[in-house]
């Protein structure tokens, strides 16, 4: 009979339903999980990185006191250099 056939289908429909809201919540916990391990290896990436050009930067050779003064001089002009580029983009915001 007709409502025998809608019967079926309203079940089957509210089944197939449940199953998809299932499947959703699954991939949410796959993806959060996910992403938790991709910014922990990030964060390991980063980390080691540094911890790298640490190292290098350690086993150069030694320079000269004139050669160091000048290395400083120059990471300095750089810093004030970019801080002036950010005042600038500020000024500029407002």
């Amino acid at each position: 009979t007709m409502s025998g056939k809608a019967a079926f289908s309203s079940t089957s429909r509210e089944g197939i339903i449940a199953e998809l809201k299932d499947t959703c919540k699954a991939l949410d916990e796959t993806i959060k999980a996910s992403t938790e391990k991709k910014i922990r290896l990030e964060n390991l990436i980063k980390a080691l990185s540094e911890e790298a050009a640490e190292s290098s930067e350690s086993q150069e050779p030694a320079l000269s006191t004139e050669a160091q003064s000048k290395k400083a001089a120059k990471k300095e002009a750089a810093k004030l250099e970019k801080l002036r580029r950010k005042q600038e983009v500020a000024a500029a915001a407002t």
